[in-house]
């Protein structure tokens, strides 16, 4: 639910940053709004989700990953 939230709110200010900062035609407005948003949703979804769920207990430091340790 936390990333669906955090993905509408990214969507919302990269649509306003674009928008602000402007374009010489729509077409590359709506362009760079796309890309940017698929940027943010893709590192927000796939790389965040990667490195909540990846096993982390091999690595260092030890205090931050010992409470993973069964």
């Amino acid at each position: 639910m936390i990333i669906i939230v955090i993905n509408l709110i990214l969507k919302e200010i990269i649509i306003r940053l674009i928008t602000w900062i402007g374009e010489d035609t729509i077409s590359e407005q709506l362009s760079s709004i796309t890309n940017g948003v698929f940027y943010a949703q893709f590192f927000n979804t796939g790389i965040l989700l990667l490195l909540v769920n990846g096993n982390m207990t091999e690595h260092s430091p030890k205090s931050l990953t010992k409470f993973m340790d069964g």
